[in-house]
């Protein structure tokens, strides 16, 4: 539904900006904290703290083989997923910065992309042991980097200073093909859907957002569907069969239903409050949010007697018995029974109500 069902504060920095990763095989859910270099651990059900591990950076996860590999304080460690005891390490000096991390479990490869005074690399891991096994140079900046199991490829989103770049390496780090982006400016993400055999790119190009659909296998494009808001994130749900693309910074998250090539929903992160009157005759408490929802409660216990559409500013007119909402950006005035709480009209108008 995109209900909202609870918060959790994992660190002291509102603004920070970490990462997560979901364990569904232990029910655990990982959220690292870049602003007091920890990492949260939580059961993912209750949202209880579990553990707090002292280091947080790139962090990828391999449920099946109950592993979680982080990347931080020079080295690539590998945890024991029930334990969150290190069992493998892998020490690369103090200069690196890291970039992106990821697993390929069937093929047991790590990845790991970093930053040092040499440049920048992708560089490949044994998974079970963190031998290394290739590092190649890049020619700029990664911005994201998926592994593509079924093949044994590698995609990765980049530039070279003066445009972008997608890549598709394989296991030994030969390029297999590169497509330009675009200027070096516009920064891709990368999702997978397995199943369809789709290869899913987020466009965050100033006035063209969107997500690009390719064929993994020839790079061809096989369709174009256009984002009203630029994707900072996206994942693909295999159990519903959408892509999630999330809008960090205006606090949504689209739902894309690749089939009909639209946006299905718009769920929200993060709630304002917009308004709050008061029908005294009818013990009614109206809420109107920025996510242009009306919430109507009981004054008295606080029950949620209606969820309905509604956004802007809120009038009441008890003696008629109709509610209204509307200004502050919405492109309508709607009418509203008060005892029935239902809508009953509309007027085309950003005005905002006044009831006398």
């Amino acid at each position: 539904s995109g209900e909202v069902l609870d918060v959790v504060i994992t660190g002291p920095d509102p603004y920070g900006e970490g990462d997560l990763a979901v364990d569904t095989i232990r029910n655990r859910l990982y959220a690292v904290n870049p602003d007091d270099n920890t990492t949260t651990i939580l059961d993912a059900s209750s949202l209880a703290v579990v553990e707090k591990l002292q280091i947080a950076g790139q962090l990828a996860l391999d449920e099946e083989g109950g592993r979680v590999y982080i990347a931080a304080s020079g080295g690539l460690r590998s945890l024991d997923a029930s334990t969150y005891e290190v069992v493998g390490q892998v020490f690369m000096g103090y200069s690196p910065r890291f970039l992106a991390l990821a697993v390929d479990a069937e093929n047991d490869r790590v990845y790991l992309a970093y930053e040092d005074q040499d440049g920048y690399f992708l560089a490949q891991y044994d998974a079970a042991t963190l031998a290394p096994l290739v590092a190649y140079a890049l020619p700029g900046r990664i911005y994201d980097l998926l592994p593509d199991p079924k093949r044994g490829q590698v995609y990765v989103t980049l530039d070279d200073g003066e445009r972008g770049l997608f890549w598709t390496l394989d296991d030994d780090g030969s390029l297999v093909d590169e497509q330009v982006l675009g200027e070096w400016t516009n920064r891709a993400l990368l999702a997978l859907d397995p199943e369809g055999d789709r290869l899913l790119l987020g466009r965050d190009i100033y006035g063209d957002y969107g997500i690009t659909v390719l064929d993994p296998g020839t790079g061809r494009e096989l369709d174009n569907l256009p984002l009203d808001q630029a994707p900072n994130g996206l994942v693909w749900d295999g159990a519903s069969g959408r892509l999630l693309a999330s809008h960090t910074y205006v606090h949504q998250v689209s739902v894309v239903d690749l089939e009909s090539g639209k946006v299905a929903a718009v769920w929200p992160t993060a709630l304002d409050l917009v308004d709050l009157e008061l029908d005294a005759g009818r013990g009614h408490l109206y809420i109107t949010d920025s996510a242009g929802r009306l919430r109507v409660l009981d004054s008295e216990s606080d029950v949620v007697l209606a969820w309905l559409a509604g956004e802007g500013r809120i009038s009441v007119d008890s003696p008629h018995g109709r509610l209204y909402t509307g200004g502050r950006g919405a492109s309508q005035v709607r009418v509203f029974d008060s005892d029935r709480l239902q809508q009953t009209g509309e007027i085309e108008t950003r005005a905002v109500p006044v009831a006398d």
